[in-house]
């Protein structure tokens, strides 16, 4: 082993010329590597040491467009069976059914986006636009309602009440749009209950358009069925509580992770209205002028289209992502790529047919089971 050390020892000033800055135990700081436009594959090994893989981690999310991967089974000395999957799958942007547990945790760094989901999320995001553009022309063309205590809802009981049903129905679509674009990304018990309160809060939207409300000012015992019916689809609206659960399942995916921040804070945003919403309804049930609820209540639904654009947005750029690799003409010939090692070894690797890296690495290297590798740089 010291032999191999003694070898390698005269690139140890230039390997600390480069790194040097970057280990000191300091935070990465993402102007430094905002250059790095490449997309980038960070691999870190689930048998490493804990301070290489929060290295891994920490690299990858100061990088503009990274993927994370940890491979359970990969220590840090390299396993070509081990890696020469995921980088193959990164580089060629080809997938194929895993084979073992491992297998499926390297192949699941990236789930691609179909043209449904793309599809879905345009529907999701156009009918989440129309349902703002309704409910502000509704503010127009019905000004009896006062905005800061009627609730939405008693548009409905107007001139041309229609409209406000119109907008239910847009809200729902654009609240199931939003599940079937991002189902392929979820797949999870978590996720599969986050897409479960979306799909009922839908469900509620369209129960509140097919009732009309009675007006606020109705007691209990005066309330109608329609009106009953109309209370019971919006109590099945918790969109908050599903953006919030939906957000921290695709905050853990490689392709969402540009994107995390965004979906926290658009989330957030519809928890924190809907607390403040229920805070604004007055305990006796007696609404009147000075009562906010309604004010609240229109900052709520709102809200919901921040993160339901956040959504479907990003998932029509994924999808226009993977539709530019599946239609890019392949490379006439074979895919070759030129792999560097810190030991001065250079060769071509085919990483379209898996050729053995460790048929080429000096033999003297090879026969020290205790060598000391570097990571693995690609350029292609």
């Amino acid at each position: 082993m010291w032999s191999t050390l003694t070898a390698t020892a005269s690139s140890t000033p230039h390997d600390w010329a480069v790194v040097g800055e970057f280990m000191r135990g300091e935070p990465l700081r993402s102007s430094d590597w905002a250059g790095v436009t490449v997309p980038t594959l960070v691999v870190a090994g689930g048998k490493s040491d804990p301070l290489l893989r929060t290295a891994a981690r920490a690299i990858a999310d100061v990088l503009p467009d990274a993927e994370h991967l940890e491979v359970p089974k990969l220590s840090h000395d390299p396993d070509v069976n081990l890696l020469v999957p995921a980088a193959a799958e990164f580089l060629t942007g080809r997938r194929t059914p895993p084979s073992s547990a491992t297998e499926a945790t390297v192949a699941g760094a990236i789930t691609p986006v179909s043209a449904v989901a793309a599809s879905a999320a345009r529907i999701s995001v156009l009918a989440g636009a129309g349902f703002a553009i309704t409910l502000l022309g509704l503010h127009v063309l019905e000004p009896e309602f006062d905005p800061t205590w009627r609730f939405i809802s008693e548009y409905a009981l107007g001139g041309v009440g229609w409209l406000m049903g119109i907008a239910f129905v847009a809200l729902a679509t654009s609240l199931v749009g939003a599940g079937v674009a991002i189902f392929s990304q979820v797949r999870s018990v978590v996720g599969y209950l986050g897409l479960a309160v979306l799909g009922i809060g839908a469900l509620g939207l369209v129960i509140a358009a097919i009732f009309a409300a009675d007006p606020i000012t109705t007691s209990r015992e005066a309330a109608t069925f329609s009106g009953n019916m109309h209370v019971l689809g919006a109590s099945l609206d918790y969109t908050p509580v599903a953006a919030l659960v939906l957000s921290f399942v695709l905050a853990r995916k490689a392709a969402w992770r540009p994107i995390r921040r965004r979906l926290f804070v658009t989330s957030g945003i519809t928890v924190v209205a809907m607390v403040a919403f229920i805070l604004m309804l007055p305990v006796d049930g007696t609404f009147g002028p000075g009562v906010l609820a309604g004010l609240f209540g229109r900052l709520l639904v709102l809200s919901y289209l921040g993160w339901l654009l956040t959504v479907g947005f990003h998932v029509m750029n994924l999808r226009r992502h993977f539709a530019g690799q599946e239609t890019a003409p392949a490379p006439a010939g074979r895919h070759r790529r030129n792999v560097h090692r810190s030991t001065g070894a250079r060769r071509s690797t085919d990483w379209a047919t898996g050729r053995n890296l460790e048929r080429e690495r000096p033999a003297n290297i090879a026969a020290d089971s205790n060598r000391t590798k570097r990571a693995v740089k690609v350029r292609i």
